[in-house]
């Protein structure tokens, strides 16, 4: 399994050979900037490997239509994380 935190936290490009699971993709978390930042640690802790693979995608500038898989991923984590948090 490829770390991509790690290696984005160590300035190494990431493979993005790994394809990204999505679980509840119909679920989106709306939060106000209170609750975001409450729940920032468990949601890098959580989706940091979506994070970053999102992250790097964007930093080179791929297409965001190309990107529905990693956006989706992210999007689907984050629902899963804010649902166990509650």
């Amino acid at each position: 399994m490829v770390d991509f935190t790690q290696q984005a936290f160590n300035g190494d490009s990431l493979s993005l050979e790994r394809e990204v699971s999505v679980t509840s993709n119909n679920n989106r978390v709306i939060l106000d900037s209170k609750e975001l930042n409450a729940s920032s640690g468990p949601f890098n802790l959580c989706c940091g490997e979506a994070y970053a693979r999102f992250s790097e995608l964007k930093r080179q500038k791929v297409h965001p239509a190309k990107m529905t898989k990693e956006r989706d991923a992210v999007e689907s984590c984050s629902a899963d994380v804010d649902k166990g948090m509650q």
